[in-house]
């Protein structure tokens, strides 16, 4: 039979294929015979489609490939509109057509990249076989020698297609049925960087779309996974540009996203050749090492067994081969590891005889295995059992290690071992005091910039320690070339070296603290049973050495060190950060240097900051209330609005101490003193009902600065309106103004004096039983500002009485009449004034 020419005969062979596609098993071949018969038909669209199915089926045919190009030509040339579908189906034939001229090829392939940035370009792309033609373009690709320049450029515009792509959930199963050993090394191309990295981005992107697969899916996305991970890995250990190694290792962390995948790796090789990296050269990748483990253990969401079996039996392997290279990398792993995630770490150094093996043959081992063996060590104090244990079988080996003058690197590093020990054994301590020298190393280090980072950080952790010693401190506070290294370092984002730094400036800043009753006895029973404290009592503590080590921070770019050290995102940091900023500012002549430098935005930074705790937000709040205290806030706050500030002094006035509550309530009296949107802001944050409610406090000093700040707050309409419509508040007041405080007294009085003008308010008065008591003992009073209080309390009642009114009488009989007529010859004209205008309104009148 010849080969059919009408359009009946072509809908018959459809119609007979897809009948023998439902009774049969799948064949490409019948889908390419069908996909013949509708290009015959002009239906492109269906033809398409049905090669599509045929390359899914058998993915390198060429003749396949060939008639997929060949129905795309034919339907992009049928439709002459520039739809985004035309253009894709247009750019994709010519990208990936190997008879096409090359750089045409090139110029397709970059425009097609460029379009799938937007995600409809992308998902037209996926729709339109772009998948597979755009992968088997690459395989095409790997012999071809000619015009490399222009092959470069097409590779890595396909690459970056194919990435786009992934990110399209819909064809994220396609391209991982495609990931094998052969277009792995395609992707990632390790001859050029660029090229490595676009690969890389493309398993990122593609392991993160697939996230929540169908289950039907999720064997070929964990063989695709193994794939990656195997590849990966292996590039970890071959003689590639080390900057791949480092992006190597970050692609396998974004690759392991959730728990299976983690203990899927963990019971690979690649794990092993992970771990091993941690003893690479290159500083870069043994942090890197150690963030791919903690990222593993954390989806592991406890059930680490196989990640501990699996750490634990590689790195035994290691330390107990012949060869040292080995041995270093099974330590240097297991510092990795101790960075990584403690638990597991200790898990080791701990298990049965690992480290009496160790300590047994550690004086036959070389310098360098002792070295890291050390840095072990200073990882495993992280956690009180290993302090305990390595105090108790290694404190000999680290104390001999002091006396070696000529091994400096090992005699400073077991230094800042035993600095991690001094609260377990007390003979640490004393020796390293003695060995006064062994903090100028520490310092040596820390000045030297040429040394690697990690020296540095090293040197810091130990002097963070070493510093709640005050000769220490002034050691430090003395050596201005130290103080401005630090400020080189803390601008590294580097979360132990930033917290490190804090610690010290936090040490070297911090003013003696009072202790507590409990404290205090505790310290005397101490003291009767001759057990002696680690930290022996010192002169150089005291609150004027302390002024003078600030000073010296200061005068070495100090707020330039705080400010540097703000961006980082540790907690711990930012709440020492917090404290230096108070110990900075509870001198009063260092507030408006601090404000000078930046510091009060700062300050705002770490009290809304969410890396910070709740106490560093109390300890920044408070370090604020000091300046505002004593600063006009509008000056102070010239770079932020002084509103602001509102909020979290009343949050501190709720949760704070009672020196906290104290010196918000100040604050806020001074704000408020200031202008209508500062009292109006106070007010819309609730302030009144915390500001009354520690009226009831029993602190003397808690109460008046409550007193005052209401005081403040009487000129807003909403406060005085309220104190109108409540005996209780007025009671309260007349009550305050006649306690032993002078300073409650007169700011309770204020407030009446103020609220007095108002007839409600001196009919509350009057209701108060000793209320006319107590505006005669302000009459009274030496003081010429009770004095004035209690005349102007006394007037407005007057003024606010009608003829008859036998509160008058009551006022007459106690003697304040009487006492207001002894006012009329103050040498203050503002009380002599207010008491004539009283007994003017009496006579004129006539009252009484």
């Amino acid at each position: 039979m010849g080969e059919p020419k009408t359009k009946e005969e072509y809908e018959k062979i459809v119609k007979e294929c897809t009948q023998e596609l439902k009774n049969s098993s799948i064949n490409p071949q019948i889908f390419i015979k069908r996909a013949n018969a509708y290009e015959q038909l002009e239906n492109y669209e269906e033809a398409f489609k049905d090669v599509r199915n045929a390359l899914s089926l058998d993915h390198n045919n060429k003749q396949y490939i060939e008639k997929a190009h060949q129905i795309l030509k034919k339907s992009t040339d049928k439709v002459n509109s520039r739809t985004p579908t035309n253009i894709v189906r247009g750019l994709i034939t010519d990208s990936c057509n190997d008879t096409e001229d090359i750089k045409k090829r090139v110029e397709a392939a970059e425009r097609l990249a460029a379009l799938t940035k937007d995600m409809a370009f992308a998902k037209i792309t996926g729709q339109e076989g772009g998948i597979e033609l755009i992968i088997n373009a690459l395989m095409n690709e790997v012999n071809k020698k000619d015009n490399q320049e222009l092959r470069v450029r097409l590779r890595m515009a396909l690459i970056a297609v194919l990435s786009k792509i992934s990110g399209v959930k819909e064809y994220t199963t396609l391209i991982l049925e495609r990931i094998n050993k052969t277009s792995i090394s395609l992707l990632i191309d390790t001859a050029d960087e660029k090229r490595a990295y676009l690969g890389m981005d493309l398993l990122k992107t593609l392991f993160n779309t697939a996230i929540d697969l169908p289950i039907s899916k999720i064997r070929t996305l964990a063989q695709a996974r193994e794939v990656s991970l195997n590849h990966l890995c292996n590039l970890l250990v071959q003689d590639v540009n080390s900057n791949i190694k480092v992006n190597s290792v970050h692609t396998i962390i974004n690759i392991i996203v959730d728990k299976a995948s983690a203990i899927a790796f963990t019971g690979t090789s690649g794990f092993v050749t992970l771990l091993g990296c941690a003893a690479e050269k290159d500083e870069r990748i043994k942090p890197m090492v150690a963030l791919a483990v903690s990222r593993i253990i954390s989806h592991m969401n406890g059930e680490d067994k196989s990640i501990r079996e699996s750490c634990e039996n590689t790195i035994s392997d290691w330390l107990n081969a012949d060869k040292e290279v080995d041995k270093i990398k099974g330590l240097s792993a297991l510092a990795s590891i101790f960075q990584a995630n403690v638990d597991v770490g200790k898990s080791i150094l701990l298990s049965k005889g690992f480290l009496a093996d160790i300590m047994d043959t550690i004086d036959f081992e070389s310098e360098k295995f002792q070295t890291i063996f050390i840095d072990v060590l200073s990882q495993a104090c992280a956690d009180k059992a290993c302090r305990e244990s390595i105090a108790e079988r290694c404190t000999g080996f680290l104390l001999k290690n002091l006396k070696l003058e000529h091994k400096n690197e090992i005699r400073t590093d077991s230094a800042l071992v035993l600095t991690k020990l001094m609260f377990i054994r007390k003979e640490i301590t004393e020796m390293l005091l003695k060995e006064d020298n062994l903090s100028d190393s520490f310092i040596d280090r820390v000045i030297d910039s040429k040394r690697d980072l990690n020296s540095r950080i090293n040197a810091v952790e130990g002097l963070s320690y070493m510093t709640i010693f005050a000769q220490i401190k002034e050691k430090i506070a003395n050596n201005d070339v130290f103080l401005k290294a630090l400020t080189d370092l803390a601008k590294r984002e580097n979360q132990p070296l930033q917290y490190g730094i804090t610690t010290i400036l936090s040490n070297i800043t911090q003013y003696p603290r009072e202790l507590t009753e409990e404290e205090q006895q505790l310290k005397k029973i101490k003291e009767f049973s001759k057990e002696e404290s680690i930290i022996k009592d010192d002169v150089r503590d005291n609150a004027e050495y302390v002024v003078k080590r600030i000073e010296k921070v200061l005068k070495n770019n100090g707020i330039l060190t705080l400010i540097a050290l703000s961006k980082t995102e540790s907690a711990n940091a930012n709440e020492s950060l917090s404290q230096i900023f108070l110990n900075v500012v509870t001198e009063k002549k260092f507030r408006g240097q601090v404000v000078q430098q930046g510091g009060v935005k700062i300050l705002f930074k770490l009290i809304n900051s969410k890396n910070n705790t709740d106490k560093g937000k109390l300890n920044a709040t408070q370090a604020l209330a000091k300046i505002a205290i004593t600063m006009d806030p509008r000056l102070a706050f010239k770079t932020t609005k002084a509103t602001d500030l509102v909020r979290p002094l009343l949050v501190m006035c709720k949760n704070g101490s009672l020196l906290q509550q104290f010196e918000g309530l100040m604050a806020l009296t001074n704000l408020g003193s200031i202008d209508d949107d500062l009292r109006s802001k106070i007010l819309k944050e609730n302030g009144i009902k915390t500001i009354e409610t520690l009226q009831f406090t029993e602190n003397v000093m808690v109460r008046r600065a409550a007193t005052e700040a209401l005081c403040n707050m009487m000129y807003e309409p909403e406060v005085y309106t309220s104190y109108l419509e409540s005996p209780n508040k007025i009671k309260l007041l007349v009550a305050l103004s006649d306690v032993e405080d002078f300073e409650t007294r007169r700011a309770a009085s204020g407030a009446l004096a103020v609220l007095s003008q108002a007839e409600e308010i001196t009919q509350h008065i009057k209701k108060v039983n000793y209320g006319y008591e107590v505006i005669k003992n302000l009459l009274e009073d030496k003081s010429e500002e009770l004095q004035h209080r209690g005349a102007e309390i006394t007037k407005n009642i007057i003024l606010n009485s009608s003829k008859g009114d036998e509160n008058l009488n009551r006022l007459k009989n106690m003697g304040c009449i009487k006492q207001l007529e002894v006012l009329t010859h103050s040498k203050n004209p503002a009380i002599s004034r207010c008491a004539v205008e009283g007994l003017l309104c009496i006579r004129k009148n006539n009252l009484l």
